[in-house]
């Protein structure tokens, strides 16, 4: 019969298993070939399993008359053998037509990592969402099957043609659903092939842009920065997979599993696209970044992700953006360390001439006031010596009577000369103690500042071997430098965080006056570019001054959004110092200021105390050694 040699087709089921765990790796695929298998071999089998033999049952062994009317209608029925494998097929056919359907249309995903596991659940979610599904249908599908099953069965014992007809239905909706998931798949290699070989005979000229010049070009002309994709994997493929997703929905197993799981040897070839960076529609597909790609886009890329973040704020036009290899970037980087340098020598020698000029002054004010204080007991001595013998002075007058030598009022004029010579000593010496203490305060402090330049020059110059906080320089008034080493995902999404910290240094720039202290000037930038990339890239960060960003987090939880913003662009140091104040108690800032100021130049150990001390003030968590590192 036609019937027994197309049975055997059912081996290919098994067989398409088999091959798709070979190619995907994936071992569960195995147990799905060998359920198909056991579907298959029973069907083959059927007749030597009593499971579909076309006899109908009489109705009592005894009676003659009615084993005649049995075996008329037996004889007839003889002539529809096909009858049942024609309802069994249709009802197959039907239901590997609408398990297909869902399966490709309507079912969603399943977050199950093994993909058959996420079918059959996904298959049960969906079923438990449409009740009409869930219920009437398949009690209607298992019913029929469950009657004619038992209607054809051969056997005479009602438990033995109950069991074979349970077998029969409940193999009916397993190989369907096997077929249907096979279906799937298939749909999903011609939809894949389909979109590739549009790809290669260029249909989508009007959606696709793939140079350099014409992607900087769109992009310039777009209100809002494009869907960012950075992707390793070829260009080629991640457009197929994007032109396939279009106008689908995103979050079905279709599209979010069987498409993202074909095997290699499956995909179509597609002509491989050797561009770094493609644009199709509003998305924007980078592999690798050449210098120049990135040089043409960077400063409208940065321009289009600042503005979208603010809003109605005015954000700069584009700045200059040159790219550096990273050891170009780090010679860069040096040279502008040792120009650092040099410059603070230059302020240390200043400041070492001030200690030997306030020194010299010192000790001049010193023998002054130490002469002065000499001239003063001089003549306090010689006041009281000439006083006393000024009174005490005696002589024989012409009549030969002991008089006083010198009058009261010559005495009294000896006394007020030697009043003003001491009340100009005693003034000379005030003034030269003010000198003293004067110049003394110019060595204290002289020294200090000396120590502290000592201190930065010292940890200016060790950064020469540290892992820079940022790969990127901003040059006042316009001029924007980034650092790219490789092309690796992590490294693209690292450079498009870089160049948003960069662009915002950019466009809140004032004057080289007007700023912001270093703790929040590279606080709220890195805070602000973490909340752009977040917002265009979906992917949170933590890169550049995580205990910085941390502590301005907490700041931003009381201190209002727009105020921080505008004191942010406005570069206004009063008000900054005012919003904390008002948010954490009078003097907080002045209290506080030099954990701020010394973080940037002290261990890593160090500012992690620093930090905690600052949090404990603000209300912020304890942080910890994790919290120092910097993560994508």
């Amino acid at each position: 019969m036609l019937y027994k040699k197309i049975q055997y087709l059912l081996i290919i089921f098994p067989i398409l298993f088999i091959y798709l765990g070979v190619s995907t790796f994936d071992y569960f695929y195995f147990g799905i070939a060998f359920l198909t298998l056991v579907t298959s071999l029973l069907v083959i089998f059927a007749e030597k399993l009593d499971l579909l033999k076309l006899q109908f049952p009489s109705k009592s062994a005894g009676s003659k008359k009615s084993n005649r009317s049995t075996n008329n209608l037996s004889n007839k029925f003889q002539k529809f053998w096909y009858l049942p494998i024609v309802v069994y097929v249709l009802i197959l056919l039907g239901l590997i037509g609408f398990l297909s359907y869902i399966s490709i249309f309507l079912l969603p995903d399943n977050s199950n990592s093994i993909i058959w596991m996420s079918y059959l659940l996904a298959f049960k979610d969906y079923a438990s969402k449409y009740l009409l599904v869930s219920f009437v249908l398949p009690i209607f599908v298992f019913s029929l099957l469950l009657g004619l099953s038992v209607f054809f069965s051969h056997s005479q014992k009602f438990i033995k043609k109950f069991l074979i007809a349970l077998i029969q239905t409940l193999l009916l909706p397993i190989l369907a659903l096997s077929i249907a998931f096979l279906i799937t798949y298939g749909y999903g290699v011609w939809d894949y092939s389909t979109v590739g070989k549009k790809l290669d005979q260029v249909k989508y000229a009007d959606r696709l842009f793939t140079s350099s010049e014409s992607v900087g070009t769109k992009i310039k002309a777009m209100s809002k920065p494009p869907e960012m994709v950075i992707t390793d994997k070829p260009v080629a493929q991640v457009l197929i997979e994007y032109l396939l997703r279009a106008g689908k929905n995103e979050n079905n197993f279709y599209t979010k599993k069987v498409l993202t799981s074909l095997p290699k040897s499956l995909k179509y070839a597609s002509k491989p696209i050797s561009n770094s960076l493609v644009l199709i529609d509003n998305t924007l597909l980078i592999q690798s970044i050449e210098k120049t790609d990135v040089e043409t886009i960077s400063p409208t890329l940065g321009k289009l992700m600042v503005k979208d973040y603010f809003g109605s704020r005015y954000i700069k036009d584009e700045p200059t953006v040159a790219v550096l290899g990273r050891q170009e970037y780090l010679k860069y980087r040096e040279d502008q360390i040792n120009e650092q340098v040099g410059k603070i020598q230059v302020l240390i020698d200043q400041v070492q001439k001030n200690i030997a000029a306030a020194t010299s002054n010192l000790s001049g004010a010193r023998s002054r006031l130490a002469n002065a204080q000499a001239g003063l007991g001089r003549a306090n001595s010689d006041s009281a010596s000439d006083d006393k013998i000024c009174k005490t002075a005696m002589d024989y007058d012409i009549n030969g009577n002991l008089v006083r030598y010198y009058s009261d009022a010559y005495c009294a004029e000896i006394k007020a000369y030697y009043d003003n010579v001491k009340a100009e000593l005693n003034k000379l010496i005030g003034s030269l103690q003010g000198q003293v203490q004067n110049y003394q305060t110019q060595v204290t402090q002289y020294t200090e500042a000396k120590k502290t330049l000592d201190t930065i020059k010292l940890f200016i110059s060790s950064q020469k071997d540290s892992t820079p906080q940022e790969l990127g320089i901003f040059l006042p008034e316009k001029e924007i430098k980034l650092a790219l080493d490789s092309t690796d995902s992590k490294t693209l999404a690292t450079y498009i965080v870089t160049l948003t910290h960069e662009y915002l240094h950019y466009t809140s720039y004032v004057s080289k006056e007007r700023r912001l202290p270093q703790f929040f000037e590279e606080g709220l930038t890195e805070y602000y570019a973490r909340r752009v990339v977040s917002k265009e890239l979906h992917h949170d960060t933590n890169i550049g001054y995580p205990l910085v960003v941390k502590i301005i987090e907490q700041m931003a939880t009381k201190v209002d959004a727009k105020d921080l913003e505008e004191v942010y662009f406005t570069k206004d140091s009063d008000r900054l110092v005012s919003l904390l104040d008002a948010a954490y108690g009078k003097n907080f800032y002045n209290d506080s200021e030099f954990y701020f100021t010394a973080m940037s130049y002290v261990s890593s150990k160090d500012a992690l105390k620093f930090a905690n001390n600052i949090m404990l003030k603000i209300g912020g968590r304890e942080l910890e050694e994790k919290d120092l590192l910097s993560e994508f």
